[in-house]
């Protein structure tokens, strides 16, 4: 039987720090966080390697936690900000440090504790994890209900871009989404740099045409560059919700005519393949 991507997040994670729940009235021993923080980390491992577009690979997550030092302590740990945190990274030590008061305290919200240990993983991997960025990405891997995957190359190099809609069958009703790009493939990516929402080339108007073939033209626009080329596509709603091959067209925005009005320029046609995520 075909295990899905959430009985695995949610089996994966939830065991990591459920296995540890003797903390609930006393305090837990270093050595039992310490524990626990590195079963985290090895489950996070695990999602690494199955959630698309993440970017690290399964053996280079897991080598850090093999490799990192973890120190609970007492003492106040200050960013460099100078904003008490709840742990501190040193990837050039190979050592995170935890404060022992804080992470009992989220005994009753093991989501933090999974959270925070991948956060200060990432840190040591040098993965920009602002706002917690992707450290949810990996865990709302439980949640993705379709991943739209694009792999194709530029002079010669390849380049990706993915798309991850959480929560519903259809990603426009979706509960969110976020997209992807970088240097690699989708499935092994070298880089990977998160992409907002764009409304370039795309109107409301499109679609209160009144006529059914306006719902064809909405859907969610994504910019990015490539060295110095403002790229743009656009997902349609059939592409988002249907399962299958399907080509991308982009477009090079940085023409303009006399009145200094928009002229997309097309750039290129790349390959796209959507699929569902099963239950």
């Amino acid at each position: 039987m075909k295990v899905s991507i959430q009985i695995l997040v949610f089996f994966l994670l939830s065991v990591a720090v459920k296995s540890y729940a003797t903390d609930i009235i006393t305090r837990g021993t270093a050595a039992e966080y310490i524990d626990e923080f590195t079963d985290i980390g090895k489950s996070a491992a695990k999602l690494a390697g199955i959630v698309p577009g993440f970017p690290v690979n399964e053996g280079q997550f897991l080598e850090v936690v093999k490799t990192t030092r973890i120190e609970f302590t007492e003492d106040k740990l200050i960013s460099p900000q100078g904003i008490e945190v709840d742990a501190l990274n040193y990837p050039a030590k190979k050592l995170i440090r935890v404060n022992w008061n804080r992470w009992f305290r989220y005994r009753w919200t093991t989501d933090n504790r999974t959270q925070l240990a991948i956060h200060e993983y990432l840190g040591i991997l040098k993965v920009d994890d602002s706002k917690y960025y992707w450290s949810q990405f990996l865990i709302k891997g439980g949640q993705l209900a379709s991943v739209i995957t694009c792999d194709f190359e530029i002079e010669g190099q390849p380049y990706y871009l993915n798309f991850n809609s959480y929560g519903n069958t259809s990603s426009i009703k979706s509960t969110g989404f976020d997209m992807t790009a970088g240097k690699g493939t989708a499935s092994a990516p070298q880089t990977s740099e998160p992409l907002v929402a764009s409304s370039v080339n795309f109107r409301w108007s499109d679609i209160l045409k009144g006529n059914f073939e306006g719902i064809e033209k909405w859907g969610i626009g994504v910019s990015w560059k490539y060295k110095n080329y403002p790229l743009h596509a656009k997902i349609n709603l059939k592409q988002s919700t249907d399962e299958g091959n399907f080509d991308l067209e982009v477009f090079e925005l940085n023409s303009f005519d006399a009145n200094g009005i928009l002229k997309p320029r097309h750039f290129m046609t790349i390959p796209c393949i959507s699929k569902k995520i099963k239950d």
